[in-house]
């Protein structure tokens, strides 16, 4: 089985490889998310304005509708709540509790109106690009070669079956957690609970682990999602279950290393660019892009991986 160095190596020559395919992608996926979280943000704060407007008058209103380009960042979300809160409370001084709740609630309840089926179908949308581009990603490492429009036309043909894929593993990362906090409610011992604790998380690495593989088996080999399952089961066992964990574990530490240096340099030059809007949120879309390149690179790693432990499966 290859070294974790040459599963890298592998790795950055078929992405250099299939630039182009990917970069297309990578540039699609990205614009669109770009162009939803533009106008989620719009609705967001237009909505909440013009509900602040109802408490504070409409100079308010429009004062708070200039926070939508600077709130992407935490310092300008910061300033935002601080300067909303000092007017409020301002607004409410003198008033009953009783009082500020008549004036708050329909507010809030107005908001909600308005912003959660928005949030709904924000949701829904993203889950089925991440859907699209993971199978894609994991399409252009698996077939080797193709066109963009060939790929994406197959990739939603796969959809699907990954999103059965996804459920299943989901449903069992959620109950693991679930079962921890009510053993822990039942017995509240901190012993106890410390005991859970580390019992979760070793759950979490092994069956992590073990499905690690399914994705990349249910594309690449065409199989069922159950059938990708227990291959990627019988893949990482016995001795190669560690090699599996480690390659995994080294491969995400490099990315998530290259990501967070990103992220701090990003939030730097947002912070810099807060005194002239919207340069802030441009600024902060980069990282989308950054981590579709990351997600892009897991990916082709997986599929690579699996070869390998498929090879020394065989051997």
């Amino acid at each position: 089985m290859m070294t974790l160095p040459e599963l890298l190596s592998k790795t950055f020559t078929d992405c250099n490889r299939a630039g182009k395919t990917l970069g297309t992608a990578i540039l699609i996926v990205g614009g669109i998310s770009v162009v939803l979280s533009v106008l989620f943000l719009h609705v967001v704060f237009r909505s909440g304005a013009a509900e602040i407007g109802k408490i504070l008058g409409p100079e308010e209103q429009a004062n708070f509708e200039q926070y939508a380009w600077t709130a992407t960042t935490n310092f300008g979300m910061q300033r935002m709540m601080d300067d909303l809160g000092t007017k409020m409370e301002a607004k409410f001084d003198g008033m009953t509790d009783e009082e500020q709740r008549a004036v708050v609630i329909p507010v809030l309840l107005s908001f909600a109106s308005r912003v959660v089926p928005l949030a709904c179908v924000f949701a829904l949308l993203s889950i089925l690009i991440s859907l699209w581009q993971s199978v894609f990603f994991l399409l252009v490492a698996a077939r080797g070669k193709g066109t963009f429009g060939g790929l994406s036309k197959e990739a939603f043909g796969w959809m699907l079956p990954m999103l059965g894929l996804n459920i299943i593993v989901g449903l069992l990362f959620i109950a693991i957690p679930v079962i921890a906090v009510f053993l822990g409610f039942l017995l509240p011992n901190i012993l106890f609970i410390m005991l859970l604790v580390l019992v979760a998380i070793a759950l979490f690495v092994y069956f992590g682990t073990r499905f690690a593989l399914s994705s990349a088996i249910l594309i690449q080999d065409r199989t069922g999602v159950v059938e990708s399952i227990r291959r990627s089961f019988v893949l990482t066992s016995r001795g190669k279950f560690l090699k599996v964990f480690g390659n995994l574990l080294g491969a995400g530490a490099l990315i998530g290393v290259i990501i967070i240096v990103f992220q701090i340099i990003l939030t730097i030059l947002s912070m810099i660019a807060e005194p002239f809007p919207p340069a802030p949120f441009v600024i902060n879309q980069v990282l989308v892009f950054v981590a579709l390149v990351g997600q892009a690179f897991i990916a082709v790693f997986t599929v690579r991986l699996k070869e390998a432990v498929a090879i020394k499966k065989r051997a």
